[in-house]
């Protein structure tokens, strides 16, 4: 079995980075199953183990713990909020704003410094 990073995810097709390889994956049929049940079961920046077909293709067949997360509280109402998951194991958050055209937003980034820490992700202001 081969291991490799999500870089990009479209209609049941996942682009990984495996090394220096760039594989085409599906889901398999246990984890498609669940991929039902939860709207973001792989998202950008997992790790992922899957094995390589005849074809190139792959299947991924498990999906390894995420370290971190960049996510927003999806629209609905208040009671079916439900957590919208960007991207995965990512290390460093860069914030930049602008000082003078807009003006220079302390809330903005206190709100960015305050997602970023609860995704344990490092926070940088630039």
């Amino acid at each position: 079995m081969l291991s490799g990073t999500v870089m990009n995810v479209q209609k049941g097709l996942y682009i990984i980075k495996s090394g220096h390889e760039i594989i085409k994956c599906k889901l398999r049929g246990k984890l498609l199953k669940l991929h039902t049940q939860q709207t973001q079961l792989i998202v950008v920046g997992d790790n992922v183990n899957f094995e390589k077909l005849m074809d190139g293709t792959g299947i991924i067949q498990e999906i390894c713990e995420r370290k971190s997360k960049i996510a927003r509280r999806g629209a609905g109402s208040k009671k079916s909020h439900y957590e919208q998951i960007i991207a995965a194991n990512v290390d460093l958050a860069l914030l930049v704003n602008a000082c003078k055209n807009p003006g220079y937003n302390f809330n903005l980034i206190d709100r960015y410094i305050s997602s970023a820490k609860s995704g344990n992700i490092e926070p940088v202001i630039i």
